[in-house]
């Protein structure tokens, strides 16, 4: 099973998440997965791999100091160094990615994804020299804080293109909160399954349920959204 968990933009550049890196722990060891930071090789192709690394340097600096002030003022001249930056018509700021206002409209969504920006070129590139696998069974994708909402279908509508037999699934926080407007809304093209709660011991059925259609039997499975249907595990 080729499996690839896709991080998306856009997050603190220095403060990784860990979900799916934990995540891969729970799937058999004789798939081929792999994780995809495009929220790191974002940052480190609008600002440079020098630049990031230096603040990376300062920001340790910054952590072994005693001195508070120091501290400080290290912190703020990293927010100075990441500050806004244009992207086409998107924002690349120090924490967020600002593409839509009403990110929260699925309406307004899907009609950004019918259009021709930047950006999507940009998702693109940076998913072009990342999957290397000609034949890719299934992509997950964890949407973890509100900012990744529409980078997340970015994503997701540029690997349809790409990968038209392959499986997309969404999980994380803003997942499990929004899973039932996410289903019910014109977004239900860009993905095959929801998984709502804790991904470590459903992860690996979800993904063979959307790939090879194998049941789903055990109890201790969390709930499963599936397009036009509840499996309630």
């Amino acid at each position: 099973m080729n499996v690839s968990l896709i991080i998306p933009p856009a997050i603190d550049w220095n403060m990784p998440l860990i979900a799916l890196p934990l995540l891969k722990k729970y799937l058999p060891n004789n798939w081929n997965v792999k994780i995809i930071d495009i929220n790191a090789k974002l940052f480190s192709l609008q600002f440079g791999h020098s630049t990031l690394k230096a603040l990376k340097n300062d920001f340790l600096e910054a952590l072994d100091s005693h001195d508070l002030q120091k501290a400080v003022d290290i912190c703020l001249d990293i927010e100075l160094n990441m500050s806004a930056k244009k992207i086409g018509s998107s924002v690349l700021e120090g924490r967020s990615l600002r593409i839509l206002d009403n990110w929260f409209n699925s309406n307004k969504v899907y009609e950004y994804l019918q259009g021709e920006h930047h950006l999507i070129s940009i998702f693109s590139q940076l998913l072009e020299n990342t999957i290397e696998e000609n034949t890719m069974d299934a992509f997950g994708i964890s949407i973890s804080v509100e900012e990744q909402i529409v980078p997340s279908f970015i994503i997701s509508m540029i690997l349809r293109q790409k990968y038209p037999k392959s499986k997309i699934v969404f999980g994380g926080n803003i997942i499990s909160r929004l899973a039932d407007n996410f289903q019910k809304s014109i977004l239900t093209e860009y993905f095959d399954l929801l998984i709502v709660g804790e991904g470590e011991l459903c992860l690996q059925k979800a993904i063979e349920y959307v790939v090879s259609h194998e049941k789903i039997n055990d109890k201790i499975y969390n709930i499963i959204i599936i397009i036009n249907a509840w499996i309630t595990i």
